[in-house]
């Protein structure tokens, strides 16, 4: 089984890449490879699992299944603008639309799209959700949930990546729905609106 995990930037995509490892390890008691962000350590894997956010046509290709995820645009934009605090808001927004492209083509074929603000409400229910598409619905959801919420970043002295979670030390910020109205200033709001208008409104973000 081969599975790509590939959410939009900072719309909880490592959220989902860590309860698809759980699931897939506790439902086919197989340790899947993971961490094949290049193509020269995935294209000769049978079974593993892929954190994604650009689309590669080949990742698509040999994919069993494809799980993305989104969230309201304002608010992934307040997330990386908390996550690197440094970049300036117009590289905030490039970065966010370019990952955006990336995120509808991958959405395209997607097994299920995850919503961010359901996986806050209720993420028993998203694990079930997710664990049946995968044809896993016999895993123990609230052991997985248990486990998935113990996850936390490393310490702030490794300043790199865990090698199976994905987490940064900084990774995780204030991830309450609508927190852009505290991050964002008005201007730089009115710009991902209008930019972003009209997915926005067909996903109940604007009205």
């Amino acid at each position: 089984m081969f599975v790509v995990s590939a959410g939009l930037m900072r719309s909880g995509s490592t959220w989902l890449y860590n309860a698809l490892r759980l699931i897939l390890s506790k439902g086919t008691n197989r340790r899947l490879k993971a961490d094949l962000y290049h193509q020269r350590k995935w294209k000769n894997v049978k079974h593993g699992l892929v954190k994604a956010h650009e689309f590669h046509i080949h990742l698509a290709d040999k994919a069993d299944f494809v799980f993305t995820s989104h969230r309201d645009i304002r608010d992934a934009c307040a997330s990386l603008s908390r996550f690197q605090p440094n970049r300036h808001p117009g590289a905030v927004i490039a970065k966010i639309t370019e990952q955006f492209q990336h995120y509808q083509k991958w959405a395209q074929i997607a097994d299920y799209d995850m919503q961010y603000e359901h996986m806050l409400e209720d993420p028993l229910q998203v694990l079930d959700q997710l664990a049946s598409r995968l044809k896993l619905p016999h895993v123990d959801i609230l052991a997985i949930y248990q486990e998935l919420t113990a996850i936390a970043p490393p310490p702030p002295e490794t300043r790199a990546e865990d090698p199976q979670t994905l987490l940064w030390p900084n990774h995780i910020t204030d991830g309450r729905a609508g927190k852009f109205a505290e991050t964002l200033d008005d201007d730089f709001v009115q710009i991902i609106e209008h930019r972003f208008g009209a997915w926005l409104r067909a996903n109940g973000y604007l009205v």
